[in-house]
């Protein structure tokens, strides 16, 4: 939940005009951040224009939220979304999942848009019946350690450079209830603490 807080916190969008169109799948460049910086969907991930809609959801939610203020005020809120979709953009590309995405986009308050996030803990539905682990299943233990990796501030290319050999190493080596534990977990500290 802390983390969908950051996400929305980080400016979870602003245009309303929907002026940014693009496949969905080809990289973009990331409104009012770096220019290097590129947004490119990860497998499994959700796409481009996925977290375009859901952002310019959050922002409608937050804007709308401001019951009470004045003009000056909501522009001021509407600013620092501006500010901020390029940072909220990359989040969710780099680290949602497309059901949760789907969720915010579906939102209508911030009870429901807090329980999006669960999503990521979902847990493929016969992984508890298996001995082994498929490659299935050690990609989404990698994407889940991907996505703590990123809250704590790591760099997205960096961490995939070590993909090939983390999936490896879990279809060589890891336990069916340790990846489910991983996967489930709220936090790092947790997942980190599996058996």
């Amino acid at each position: 939940m802390r983390t969908l807080i950051v996400f929305v916190c980080l400016g979870c969008a602003c245009s309303k005009t929907g002026k940014h169109q693009a496949a969905a799948d080809a990289p973009a460049a990331v409104p009012d951040a770096a220019p290097a910086v590129q947004l490119r969907p990860r497998p499994g991930g959700p796409t481009i224009e996925a977290c375009r809609a859901a952002a310019d959801h959050l922002a409608t939610l937050i804007v709308d939220s401001a019951v009470g203020a004045t003009n000056e005020e909501r522009a001021y809120v509407e600013s620092v979304l501006a500010e901020n979709r390029g940072r909220t953009l990359a989040v969710c590309v780099e680290v949602a999942v497309p059901k949760e995405v789907e969720c915010m986009q579906a939102a209508k308050d911030f009870v429901t848009l807090a329980s999006c996030e669960r999503f990521r803990r979902e847990l493929p539905k016969d992984l508890l019946n298996r001995t082994e682990p498929t490659l299935a299943d050690c990609e989404r233990f990698f994407d889940r350690l991907r996505q703590f990796r990123i809250e704590e501030g790591a760099d997205p290319d960096e961490i995939d450079k070590s993909r090939d050999q983390a999936v490896r190493a879990c279809q060589e080596k890891a336990k069916v209830g340790t990846l489910a534990c991983f996967i489930a977990s709220p936090t790092y500290a947790q997942a980190r603490s599996c058996p």
